[in-house]
C-alpha cells in the first residue's frame, strides 16, 4: 500500500467556535487513595469560557441518535503511579442535534448502563483530559438508518495498549482507537467519501491542581473542539445572458458532470496527540467524488441562479460542503463538463419550411485546485471555489475561510 504522510500541528487546524453550552458532570468512585475535593466536574463549550476556540457540531453531520462526545480523563499524582480514572473504560456524552443558536439540551454522562452519573475533582494532580466525536453521520437523503448506513460515521472501537506512534500499526483496529498508555486517538484506514460524512472533532486540555498560581484550579473545562478533516465546496454560475429572437435562441449552458481528479484521496489513518495530527493517505484509494447532471440541467443566467455543485450528493449537507482529508492539492484540477446550446430559427428543405435547429457544442474544462495562496487544503478550514461561465471561458475565485461559526448554515 503506498501512502502519503502529513503532519498537521495543533495550532495550525483552525478549530472552529463550538458554542455550545453544555456543562455536565460525572463520579469517580474506588478511590481510597486520592481525596476528593468534593467539587463536581464542569465541561464547557460556550465561546465566554475560551475566546480563542472555534468550533461547531452542525446538525447535519452527525445522528441525534447515535453520536456523542467521549471524554477520556488521565490522571497522574506527585507521588504516587499514574492513574487511568474511566467509567468501564469511558464516559460517553450523547449529543442530540443543534438547534439554529447553536444551543444542545439533554446532554449527560452516562455510565455502561446509560445512566447519568457525575465525577468529581481529586484535591491534587494533573488531570490530562481527552475529547472527541464518536458515531454516525446522517444516512443518505431519502433513506432511513439501517445496519449499512449506520456504519457512515466513526465508531469507536475503545481502548487499545500500545507504545507504537504508527497508527496504522497491527494492534489498532480499523476505526477510532484510543491509547490510554500515551493519550494517543489513532484513526485506522478511514474513508471519508460522498457517503460518508462525519464531522470528527477532538479536544486535549490539561489542568495542574497543584499549579500555585492558579486560584481556580476547579473551574470548569473549556473544551477547545478542533476539526480533522477541511471543508470544500463548489459553485458555478453562468454569465452568459440567454436572449431569445425570431430567428435564434439561447446560448444555454447545460451542465453535464463535474469531478475531482483521482488524486484527491479518501481513506487514511492518523495519530492525534496534544500536539499534533499526523496523517496518513493511502494512495491506493481516491476519493470518486462526481456529480453527474444528467442531459437535462440547464444552468440559469447570473448569481441569483448560482448552482452548488454537490449539494444534497450521497450524504454531503444541503450547503454542499464536502468533508474531506486534508491532504496536498498541487497538480490537480477538477473536471467541468457542460454543453453550449443554441437553437436557430431555419430554413429545411425536408419539411419546406422554417423549424428549430439545435446546435450543440462540448466543453470540458479543467479547474486547478491550487492557487498561487495554498497548495494544500488543511485541517479545520473551508474552500469556497466560486466557478464562471463567461462566453465559453472559464474563470474561478477560491475563498478560505477558517471554520467558524458565522461561515456556517446549521440546518434545524
Amino acid at each position: 500500500m503506498k501512502t502519503l504522510r502529513i503532519h498537521i500541528l495543533a495550532a495550525s487546524l483552525f478549530a472552529a467556535l463550538f458554542s455550545v453550552s453544555c456543562t455536565k458532570t460525572w463520579t469517580e468512585t474506588g478511590r481510597t487513595d486520592i481525596h476528593q475535593a468534593d467539587m463536581a466536574m464542569k465541561f464547557s463549550t460556550e465561546a465566554a469560557a475560551m475566546p480563542d476556540s472555534k468550533a461547531v457540531i452542525e446538525s447535519d453531520r452527525f445522528s441525534s441518535a447515535g453520536s456523542r462526545i467521549i471524554i477520556y480523563d488521565k490522571l497522574a499524582v506527585s507521588g504516587n503511579p499514574e492513574y487511568d480514572i474511566y467509567i468501564d473504560g469511558q464516559t460517553a456524552g450523547y449529543m442530540p442535534a443543534v438547534a439554529q443558536d447553536g444551543t444542545v439540551t439533554d446532554w449527560n454522562f452516562l455510565d455502561e448502563n446509560g445512566n447519568a452519573v457525575e465525577k468529581y475533582w481529586t484535591r491534587s494532580g494533573t488531570h490530562s483530559f481527552t475529547a472527541f466525536t464518536s458515531g454516525y453521520s446522517y444516512p443518505a437523503y431519502g433513506e432511513t438508518f439501517t445496519a449499512s448506513a449506520e456504519k457512515r460515521g466513526l465508531p469507536f472501537n475503545g481502548q487499545v495498549e500500545s507504545d507504537s506512534a504508527d497508527p496504522n500499526a497491527a494492534k489498532y483496529e480499523d476505526g477510532l482507537n484510543y491509547n490510554p498508555r500515551h493519550g494517543y486517538l489513532v484513526i485506522k484506514n478511514w474513508t471519508v467519501d460522498m457517503n460518508n460524512q462525519f464531522d470528527f472533532m477532538y479536544a486535549h486540555h490539561t489542568r495542574d491542581l497543584d499549579d500555585p498560581d492558579d486560584l481556580n484550579p476547579y473551574r470548569e473545562v473549556p473544551l477547545q473542539m478542533k476539526h480533522l478533516l477541511c471543508a470544500v465546496k463548489f459553485n458555478i454560475t453562468n454569465l452568459v445572458p440567454y436572449e431569445e429572437t425570431s430567428s435564434q435562441k439561447g446560448p444555454r449552458k447545460i451542465l453535464r458532470s463535474f469531478s475531482l481528479p483521482a488524486g484527491i484521496r479518501s481513506t487514511a489513518s492518523a495519530l492525534i496527540t496534544p500536539d499534533a495530527a499526523d496523517i496518513v493517505l493511502d494512495n491506493d484509494i481516491q476519493s470518486g467524488y462526481i456529480r453527474d447532471f444528467g442531459q437535462d440541467y440547464s444552468l440559469g443566467y447570473g448569481e441569483a441562479n448560482t448552482a452548488n455543485i454537490f449539494s444534497e450528493e450521497g450524504n454531503i449537507g444541503t450547503d454542499g460542503f464536502i468533508l474531506l482529508w486534508p491532504q496536498p492539492v498541487s497538480g490537480l484540477s477538477a473536471a467541468l463538463e457542460y454543453t453550449d446550446r443554441t437553437e436557430k430559427h431555419e430554413w429545411s428543405w425536408s419539411s419546406f419550411g422554417y423549424e428549430w435547429v439545435t446546435y450543440d457544442t462540448e466543453h470540458t474544462s479543467a479547474i486547478p485546485l491550487a492557487t498561487n495562496s495554498f497548495t494544500s487544503w488543511q485541517a479545520g478550514r473551508k474552500y469556497i471555489y466560486n466557478i464562471y461561465i463567461q462566453d465559453n471561458r472559464i474563470s474561478f475565485t477560491v475563498q478560505v475561510v477558517d471554520w467558524i461559526y458565522d461561515d456556517v448554515t446549521i440546518e434545524g
